[in-house]
């Protein structure tokens, strides 16, 4: 994500549990096709970075909850806002009818290379 530096992987974690408060770590696990080791190193760094708060769940010690810092929100937001910045250029070169069309047969020729 450039300047912002974070990983797109990291990206679609801050926005699952944006969009999903208080999920779990199972639970953001199925939802992101993570494996329960790669998720739990994911969620360190965001952790370590403050964008991401874990706590323990009342009903289950076992599992924490998630939910995004206040900075966590802030960096989605501003994300976000380069993510519609992004696809407003894909329009303003393909035209936003083939932008889904353009984006597919990229995506094709990303999984066979």
């Amino acid at each position: 994500m450039g300047e912002i530096h974070i990983w797109p992987g990291g990206y679609a974690l801050l926005r699952i549990i944006h969009d999903n408060p208080g999920i779990n770590q199972t639970e953001l696990s199925a939802a992101s096709g993570r494996d329960k080791s790669t998720l739990t190193a994911s969620l360190r760094e965001l952790g370590k970075a403050d964008l991401v708060l874990r706590e323990r769940d009342e009903m289950n010690r076992r599992n924490f909850r998630l939910a995004l810092t206040a900075a966590g929100e802030a960096l989605l937001a501003e994300l976000g806002a380069k993510a519609n910045a992004h696809n407003a250029r894909i329009d303003d070169i393909v035209g936003p009818e083939y932008r889904d069309i353009v984006l597919a047969i990229l995506k094709e020729l990303s999984a066979k290379l």
